[in-house]
């Protein structure tokens, strides 16, 4: 879409543009410049938010991407240092499943307007510590069942299959989003990672048995 900054191109306003973005169902909308293009400005517009302020939207995205990161680096030393004390890995990941799986269901009630966007920071804050213990206790009950001497290749397996599902799961989940809306990609979320709880329970069993 052109917008006012392409003076010879375009006249729609950003803050109409959010507004019909949000009448049109659609999940996004990417905005360009061209000819005498005086200002740029980068931003996603869900259509799921009413009468949105690019410049806002923007500052507030980066604002829960820094609280869903400084969670996750938090979360992930906390991990590291309990599976220390408690001499094994693996005891932390269901509670970082289950954060996971409020803060998702959290976003679902945002989206669906039974509360407030101030609740964006608790499901980002949420979703980083779970994100970082179940990371964490993935890699080291990987890294607990291969020899030393395999832990490199341990860890480009787990590399490998982390960027896999990153890729593919935006993938999807933008299918999900275009098919369904926003609700629906974070209730699919919010299965798969019950799918996990479920791989987790069987694993340990599995485990409880052979030894």
């Amino acid at each position: 879409v052109h917008t006012e900054y392409s003076l010879l191109d375009g006249a729609i306003r950003t803050k109409d543009l959010a507004r019909r973005v949000s009448e049109w169902g659609a999940p996004a909308v990417a905005m360009t410049t061209v000819a005498m293009g005086y200002g740029a400005l980068s931003s996603f517009l869900p259509a799921t938010v009413k009468d949105v302020d690019p410049v806002q939207g923007a500052s507030f995205a980066g604002l829960l991407l820094a609280v869903v990161g400084g969670a996750q680096m938090i979360a992930r030393y906390v991990c590291g240092v309990w599976a220390d004390r408690v001499g094994k890995p693996g005891s932390l990941m269901f509670v970082g499943q289950g954060l996971v799986i409020a803060s998702l269901v959290g976003m679902v009630g945002i989206i669906s307007g039974g509360l407030p966007l101030g609740w964006l920071l608790v499901s980002a804050t949420l979703f980083g510590c779970g994100f970082g213990f179940v990371s964490t206790e993935a890699m080291l009950e990987m890294f607990m069942r291969v020899p030393r001497g395999r832990i490199g290749q341990a860890s480009t397996v787990w590399n490998a299959a982390f960027d896999t599902g990153t890729g593919s799961g935006a993938i999807l989940l933008g299918l999900v989003a275009a098919w369904q809306g926003y609700t629906a990609i974070f209730l699919v979320s919010a299965l798969v990672v019950i799918v996990g709880v479920a791989a987790e329970i069987g694993d340990r069993r599995g485990r409880r048995r052979a030894s």
